[in-house]
């Protein structure tokens, strides 16, 4: 005998399938059980479609959003007063029952509001509301005592006072996903009169988007524009533009995919969760000379802005084109000494988002590293350093982003120096570098208030008994931002493979690497290289150096950090004598942008000071045909790191200056250069 719907249910839909038409909801299938299927609309070529996010769909067919007012004159349209006379009337029918808890839902499906028909519905439970099941991942959720007083919008950020992230459409991981729930951070869904998005147009491979603001947006905000191709759980949206003030239209190039989402949302949506930003601390930390030290930064959209050394009476405005680079010379006098607090902190303000690269091109010894954005920072780190092979000081250095924060420096057994107890104002720094025979490695510090930390050696020889020595120094990522498994590729250009250290930040921590490792004779000269897989167990702190070459793959069971070494001019000995250390700090697989805009230094010939340069790409298999170097450079030649399902790929930059990597997937970039016994090195973009 064949079950009924009860009519309850049917009804239920009924009314909901009429507000749902006139709110613009052009397709909505609803289950077998209810056998239900809303007529589609068309409203020129595309089909049009949105949802309580901004969310925007583009899928094999042109599938695009549309709102309320494009329906809102339909005269097919029932009488909305009566049809929520009838609505209300049978949720009556639904609350008599017991819904279901919500740590008993699943983390996705249709989970439509009982106190607001007229919202599509949510693709996951995000206010983490009891529901009432309807058929398989269909809910409404339990929603009508549910106050919205004081909670922020979807899309519109998180509270000031809010510290547990960005809001999130679903709970998940994976690369540049958020990972806090809405309900968790008090988002309530964005109302009809909100923010919507708009997909207007579509011409491989530019989509064309606008972003309506609604009447709860000021007409001058700035908004992020997301991307995935997936809204199965977990989510992973992917950062793609972020707009100037008052911009509503948009041109997404590379949209390639045969299926994509898109994701409005006010710019601090994900302002803490990668390497852009609009406010940056930077120190100078002591190098070999410090020449020409420089910030190179960057925009996807361009921006204003300042570079400001407070205690010096320093300030220099600049102004980057969108997709382009600018950079502003730093004075030396805001190099650090060791042991004693300054007020040399190096503050970088900008209108939008923008990335920092810190560069010392000084001829013989030069050096780069990534910035991280206050925001990204954090209190609790575990220092990746290098001793100074007897020719510089192992280092560390902190600047101070708020006023009054303890910082505790606890040495590690290599480190040379006694722990270490300070109070810092804004924008104070102090240095620590003890002899060239210690390494600072292994050696923590924590804080109350977020640090931005630099670690390296002054001058150093990689491996220590091989010359030319070079300054390697990296902003530090905190132990919070570390990962489990970390990607590279040798460097171009360089022959015999290239260091890597690995480091732990807990005790009992079992590494795994997995590659093609260098053999050395006793005198620790290169003789050949053997393919094997190394486990060894590191406690908190403790550090290994390994030779490697080709793709290696590195794994923890708890979180680890790697740093890639260049090696020596003397490892190799190329024509020419190209090539010294430099140092990149590798970020967790998957930590990446899908779009970087980075820089390569210019070709000086009267001391062939950096006549090479490449860019190393790292991306999942499934973008290997959807990635590119300045928009027509399709990169091909892809070798499979170890079993990570991630590939890697070199390219050869034949031009310096301004270079833009984009990919479908979020693609991991490593930038560096090699000169006359010199070298430089950093990484593209990171996400938390």
């Amino acid at each position: 005998m064949q079950k009924r719907t009860p009519r309850r249910v049917s009804i239920f839909f009924e009314r909901l399938n009429r507000k749902l038409r006139i709110y613009g909801w052009v397709r909505v299938i609803f289950s077998a059980v209810q056998q239900i299927r809303l007529k589609m609309k068309r409203h020129g070529k595309n089909l049009q479609f949105i949802d309580a996010f901004g969310i925007v769909s583009l899928g094999l067919a042109g599938l695009s959003p549309s709102h309320a007012q494009t329906l809102a004159a339909d005269p097919t349209s029932e009488n909305s007063e009566q049809i929520s006379a009838d609505f209300d009337a049978n949720l009556k029918t639904l609350e008599a029952t017991t819904p279901t808890s919500a740590s008993a839902l699943p983390e996705s499906g249709l989970f439509y509001s009982a106190k607001h028909a007229n919202w599509p519905p949510f693709p996951a439970n995000v206010l983490g509301l009891d529901a009432w099941p309807l058929d398989t991942n269909v809910f409404v959720l339990d929603d009508l005592s549910f106050s919205t007083a004081g909670r922020s919008r979807i899309g519109g950020g998180v509270k000031a006072d809010d510290d547990s992230g960005p809001p999130s459409p679903l709970v998940g991981g994976g690369s540049g996903s958020y990972t806090n729930s809405i309900g968790d951070s008090g988002a309530t869904p964005i109302d009809p009169q909100g923010l919507w998005l708009q997909i207007t147009g579509m011409t491989n491979p530019v989509a064309n988007l606008v972003i309506h603001p609604g009447t709860t947006n000021s007409d001058n905000a700035t908004y992020d524009l997301l991307y995935c191709t997936n809204l199965a759980s977990p989510i992973s949206w992917q950062w793609v533009a972020r707009t100037l003030p008052g911009q509503t239209n948009i041109n997404v190039t590379n949209a390639t995919d045969p299926q994509g989402f898109y994701r409005a949302s006010l710019y601090n949506d994900f302002t803490a969760n990668d390497s852009l930003g609009t406010d940056f601390w930077v120190g100078l930390p002591s190098f070999n000379n410090a020449v020409s030290f420089s910030l190179y930064i960057s925009s996807p959209l361009g921006a204003t802005g300042t570079v400001a050394i407070p205690e010096l009476g320093i300030t220099n405005a600049f102004l980057v084109a969108a997709r382009g680079v600018t950079n502003i010379g730093i004075s030396s006098d805001a190099m650090m000494d060791y042991n004693v607090v300054e007020t040399n902190g190096i503050h970088v303000t900008a209108s939008q988002s923008v990335s920092v690269y810190a560069v010392d091109y000084s001829y013989g010894a030069s050096t780069a590293f990534t910035c991280y954005p206050t925001p990204l920072l954090g209190t609790n780190y575990c220092i990746m350093a290098h001793d100074g092979s007897g020719i510089g000081n192992s280092e560390f250095a902190i600047v101070a982003t708020t006023d009054d924060t303890t910082v505790t420096c606890t040495p590690s057994l290599t480190a040379g120096f006694d722990s270490i107890v300070t109070n810092l104002q804004q924008g104070e720094n102090f240095q620590i570098g003890p002899s060239s025979s210690d390494d600072v490695t292994g050696s923590w510090i924590t804080s109350d208030k977020p640090l931005a930390v630099f670690a390296g050696a002054q001058l150093t020889h990689v491996p220590d008994a091989y010359d030319f020595g070079n300054p390697v120094i990296q902003e530090q990522l905190p132990v919070n931002n570390w990962g489990t498994q970390a990607l590279a590729l040798s460097f171009a250009g360089r022959a015999n493979g290239d260091t890597y250290r690995v480091l732990a930040a807990y005790s009992n921590t079992v590494v795994t690497i997995t590659g093609t490792f260098d053999t050395t004779n006793g005198d620790g000269n290169f003789t050949g290289t053997t393919n094997s897989v190394w486990v060894v167990t590191n406690e908190a702190g403790q550090f290994n150096d390994v030779l490697m070459e080709g793709p290696v793959e590195f794994q923890g069971s708890q979180p680890i950090q790697v740093a890639h070494f260049a090696n020596g001019t003397a490892w190799d000995n190329l024509p020419g004598e190209e090539g010294d250390p430099c140092e990149i700090l590798l970020p967790p697989v998957g930590c990446y942008l899908e779009t970087n805009t980075v820089f390569t230094l210019t070709y000086n010939p009267t001391n062939n000071a950096f006549s090479s340069n490449y860019i190393s790409l790292i991306i999942a298999q499934s973008a290997t045909n959807n990635t590119y170097v300045d928009g027509t450079n399709k990169i091909t030649n892809f070798e499979m790191i170890g079993s990570s399902g991630y590939y890697g790929s070199q390219f050869f930059v034949t031009n310096s200056g301004t270079h833009t990597v984009t990919s479908s997937q979020p693609v991991g970039v490593e930038v560096y250069g090699w000169g006359f016994v010199d070298a430089y090195g950093y990484f593209g973009g990171v996400v938390k």
